[in-house]
């Protein structure tokens, strides 16, 4: 009541007053310690801090307002889960994408000098690391890689005995034999057309080896007859 009687303070229901209206002594007060406060929370200069010169407008928005309604333990809640549901989105991206890194890395080329096949990802044990296959001039490589490096099978051309495809309905593997006695290598999980080419490529490059120089005997000496 003794607020209202001040002058320059407009009586509830009022008009706000005009900036060229008087303002108490209280209530410059008031704004002086409110654009204090506020300089101490933003940390700029007199200059930089607006104020209104309305009777409405002195009181800081720095300055909790007791009258303002409180956040609701509900509005509250929803505001936490919200937090915790865009921490886990962006986990997963972070995730999703390190994953993808990983797997481009690691399921390149494993050499640039010859073609490499690749075995389907629709099969089992290419999901992730498919396994390449590359034919060379003298021997044939067989590369799976893994999480934490690879595993690498070659073998020379002259070695192979025979290849066999062994087809299915979409997919075939290939088997290739070796003249040593050692087990055969599989090379499993190839659409039908890339084990044919492959087993045609491998024919053709044992084709295109140079026929080995067999040494040329040198015959004995004549013996002596006795005597």
């Amino acid at each position: 009541m003794a607020d209202a009687l001040l002058p320059g303070v407009a009586r509830p229901g009022a008009p706000p007053l005009l900036p060229s209206k008087r303002i108490s002594g209280v209530l410059f007060v008031r704004r002086l310690w409110c654009t204090t406060i506020a300089r101490r929370k933003i940390g700029v200069n007199s200059l930089g801090v607006k104020s209104s010169l309305f009777a409405h407008g002195i009181r800081c928005r720095f300055v909790p307002d007791p009258s303002a309604p409180t956040p609701s333990a509900t509005s509250s809640g929803r505001g936490f889960f919200r937090r915790l549901l865009r921490w886990a989105v962006g986990i997963l991206v972070l995730a999703a994408v390190v994953s993808a890194a990983i797997l481009w890395l690691y399921n390149r080329a494993f050499t640039s000098e010859k073609p490499v096949t690749r075995a389907s990802r629709f099969t089992s044990g290419n999901f992730a690391f498919p396994v390449q296959v590359a034919i060379f001039a003298d021997h044939v490589t067989r590369y799976k890689p893994r999480f934490l490096g690879h595993t690498e099978e070659s073998i020379t051309l002259r070695q192979i005995a025979s290849v066999k495809v062994m087809s299915g309905p979409v997919f075939a593997d290939v088997v290739v034999d070796t003249t040593g006695g050692s087990p055969p290598v599989t090379i499993h999980g190839l659409w039908k057309k890339d084990a044919a080419a492959l087993a045609a490529a491998i024919a053709a490059a044992q084709a295109a080896l140079p026929m080995p120089v067999r040494p040329v005997p040198t015959p004995a000496p004549p013996a002596t007859p006795p005597g």
